[in-house]
């Protein structure tokens, strides 16, 4: 495990949008090497820009980013469940760390920030979908608490991919520091 990084929590704005499509263009070209196309890799890493900027606009979804020196390291999105059948529900859209922070900590405090921020909002269950064959993400969903509840879709990222989604299966204690 890697050294563990000091570093500041906050919510995420609109002058964050090159830097947090820059972490999720990386993160994506690690994480997903060998489980996705390349040319699905690609693609997903041209629209990031643009993605981000309407992201960080709209009232529907919170940001928060992990950031050390100024520099921004990680996010993590969160939303109400994304499916009308759960309107009470909350979700985890995203949780993204550039790969050079991977196993420092900025993860774990990412999604307890989005968790807590959820909780305090009376937003329960707390889903997350996660790809099949991303078994690292998955180890990491599961060390924090959330198990797969049985759903599955199926979607297409270049290629048919199977996503599972994940329940958060137990109230968090307290709220990360920096948040």
């Amino acid at each position: 495990m890697k050294e563990k990084k000091i570093f500041l929590i906050r919510q995420a704005v609109p002058e964050d949008a090159e830097q947090l499509a820059g972490v999720h263009i990386r993160s994506w070209e690690r994480a997903y090497c060998g489980l996705l196309p390349d040319s699905a890799i690609h693609a997903a890493g041209i629209r990031r820009r643009q993605q981000w900027n309407e992201l960080l606009r709209r009232s529907d979804f919170i940001h928060y980013v992990s950031e050390q020196g100024g520099i921004i390291t990680g996010f993590v999105g969160i939303c109400s469940y994304r499916d009308e059948e759960h309107s009470s529900a909350g979700e985890i859209g995203g949780l993204y760390v550039a790969p050079e922070y991977w196993s420092c900590g900025m993860g774990t405090a990412l999604l307890h920030c989005g968790v807590h921020h959820l909780l305090q909002r009376m937003r329960m269950p707390i889903y997350l979908w996660v790809l099949e064959s991303n078994i690292r993400a998955r180890i990491f969903y599961e060390k924090n608490s959330f198990r797969q509840d049985g759903t599955v879709k199926e979607v297409i990222i270049g290629t048919p991919q199977t996503e599972l989604r994940y329940c958060y299966s137990k109230r968090a204690e307290t709220a990360p520091s920096g948040t």
